[in-house]
């Protein structure tokens, strides 16, 4: 019987459709390969720090992605589609994996 690919929902969270699309144009059997080749890499992660600081951790990368990307766009819309349900949150994670605030992580983009 053949695989299908995927299909993926449109009133998906963007963060979620991006994670999503690195698996859902694998047929199911490549993607339970790449599904447990992403499991082991996040096993690993995982044994240096909790779950909650990883989501946080790829959330902060997403936000700094977007801010790249977009450096106009209002911090209270980077939170949010980076999944942050605060802004407090985002700047408070963005701190602690970055070392600064969204602001000054940004000046520091635009100047290299």
């Amino acid at each position: 019987m053949p695989s299908k690919a995927m299909h993926i929902p449109a009133n998906r969270p963007p963060m979620a459709k991006k994670m999503l699309k690195m698996f859902g144009r694998y047929p199911k059997k490549q993607m339970m390969k790449k599904m447990f080749t992403t499991f082991c890499l996040l096993t690993l992660t995982l044994s240096v720090m909790s779950f909650s600081q990883f989501v946080n951790t790829y959330r902060v990368h997403y936000a700094q992605e977007l801010l790249r990307r977009q450096p106009d766009m209002k911090m209270t819309f980077v939170a949010i589609d980076s999944g942050f349900s605060t802004e407090t949150s985002f700047f408070r994670n963005f701190k602690t994996v970055t070392g600064m605030t969204p602001r000054e992580w940004l000046q520091e983009q635009l100047k290299e």
